[in-house]
């Protein structure tokens, strides 16, 4: 409970001191500003010109910019003119370091410069000395410094934040495919085998619950291992500091979080026996050797085709034959797949991520797929 309530103070300060820090630091210089001219010998000439650059330094806490620029450009006019300035210019530093760190570049240096040019013609005026008017000048930069060191650290800052939102975008887009083709597969499957159908046997049905129970560890199984993978991401992520350049490329997804068991013929052989347990006839033709084919390019047809039979149970027509195609040819991988679309309502719901994620997955290794769907028939062509 004490850490709790320690935990909300620290977060109601930390909301109190971004809200309210700019006014306070601009009352805090110009109070000390008012308590050194108190203690000098100050003439009524010189209370007016301080109150003159107090004025936009005040309208500054409601307009930022604005007055920022409206004081500096006052105190640049002031200390141009013949009459000594006794206040000192430490809200005018504050000024051009602030206009340089939240503005365009080329604003926040011409006010800078501008002052300090205006300030060395004042002590050229005055009568300085050569040396005395460059030494001085020479801290005039030191503000322009200061406040371009903070804009280059806020850009980094953005940019660093902006690729943690994308990495973060890129793994919820991968978690939810990933789910959505784990648990489709499953429920597909078990939806069509517990479906009544005329003159089934005893020992048909209690071979059915068998499968729908397999089907049904087989779901929990692979959900477990999606939840421990994702887990095994967030905690790397959390871990190594985030690179601002590290581009954010979706396909890293897929060689980390795809398990690594099995190849490519144990894939189509589940393709193969979920359809023919679904009661679908599958032409099957390969040519090419499979092991030219690399580990990511496995894994990702490997999910395509579990996508690809999932389609195919809820959407075609069991009375004609599906065709899948794969041939293999320096590398490339060319899968050809085609069926017949049931005339008759099948019941199930379409969540439109079946295909996107399958073109998701082929284009994010520079592979392209091409679709030709209409009522009567699903053609699905990829290329990696």
């Amino acid at each position: 409970m004490k850490q709790r309530k320690q935990s909300r103070c620290l977060a109601w300060l930390k909301r109190w001191a971004k809200r309210y820090w700019y006014p306070l630091v601009v009352v805090g210089i110009e109070l000390m500003q008012f308590i050194r001219l108190l203690r000098a010998d100050t003439t009524v000439m010189q209370w007016t010109m301080w109150v003159a650059v107090l004025v936009p330094a005040l309208l500054s806490i409601r307009f930022r910019h604005m007055g920022l620029l409206i004081a500096c450009g006052v105190y640049a006019v002031l200390v141009a003119s013949p009459a000594p300035v006794s206040f000192s210019s430490d809200f005018i530093w504050f000024a051009v370091g602030y206009l340089c760190a939240t503005s365009p570049a080329f604003l926040g240096a011409s006010v800078g410069v501008l002052v300090g040019v205006f300030s060395a013609w004042g002590m050229m005026l005055a009568g300085e000395p050569l040396f005395v008017v460059f030494y001085t000048s020479a801290f005039d930069v030191i503000p322009i410094a200061i406040g371009f060191s903070i804009a280059s650290y806020r850009r980094l800052y953005e940019v660093e934040r902006e690729n943690r939102r994308l990495q973060l975008a890129a793994q919820s887009q991968f978690f939810s495919t990933k789910v959505h083709d784990s648990v489709s597969h499953v429920l597909v499957q078990i939806s069509i085998l517990s479906s009544p159908h005329a003159g089934k046997t005893e020992v048909a049905g209690d071979e059915q619950l068998r499968q729908i129970h397999e089907l049904s560890a087989k779901g929990l199984r692979e959900i477990r291992d999606l939840v421990q993978e994702l887990q095994l991401q967030s905690r790397q992520l959390s871990e190594s500091p985030t690179n601002p350049k590290m581009p954010v490329d979706s396909s890293w997804n897929y060689t980390l979080a795809s398990n690594s068991g099995g190849d490519l013929e144990d894939a189509l052989q589940d393709f193969a026996g979920v359809l023919q347990r679904s009661g679908f006839k599958l032409d099957l033709q390969i040519r090419g050797r499979l092991e030219e084919i690399s580990v990511t390019k496995v894994l990702v047809l490997r999910d395509c085709l579990r996508e690809m039979s999932t389609n195919i149970l809820k959407y075609a027509d069991s009375n004609h034959p599906v065709i899948l195609l794969l041939r293999v040819a320096s590398g490339a991988m060319h899968l050809y797949t085609a069926n017949q679309i049931s005339p008759q309502d099948t019941g199930f719901p379409s969540t439109n991520r079946g295909l996107a994620g399958i073109r998701h997955r082929v284009e994010a290794l520079g592979g392209s797929v091409t679709t030709n769907i209409d009522d009567t028939s699903w053609i699905i062509s990829l290329t990696l």
